[in-house]
């Protein structure tokens, strides 16, 4: 089974007759808004991909540390969208430079 056929049979067996209904998808369509019923909900929201996706948290977060001078990486985990070539980079590098500290750290360990 599917993990939204999954979903779709838990969220009905768990919401009982007359409630409202939840409508799962892992990626939502402007035609999926448009064939939603009455007392059907979505876990999407439309139009909203700036907080609703990885890559759009990654950028409001991104905007918001340059608009305010907050540096993001206090409060949130680093994330990149891997999508853009330059955060690629950065990722790679980021990568790079945390297995090669893993790597110090564990020889540290050794010599002890």
């Amino acid at each position: 089974r599917s993990l939204e056929e999954h979903i779709a049979s838990s969220s009905q067996r768990l919401l009982p007759p007359g409630k409202p209904t939840l409508v799962w998808k892992t990626v939502d369509s402007e035609a999926d808004y448009r064939q939603l019923r009455a007392g059907e909900y979505f876990n999407h929201f439309q139009q909203n991909r700036v907080l609703t996706t990885k890559a759009g948290l990654a950028q409001s977060l991104k905007e918001y540390s340059t608009s305010s001078g907050v540096n993001a990486d206090d409060f949130f985990p680093r994330c990149y969208d891997t999508a853009q070539k330059s955060e690629r980079d950065d990722f790679i590098l980021d990568f790079r430079r945390s297995s090669a500290l893993r790597v110090a750290l564990l020889h540290r360990r050794m010599r002890r």
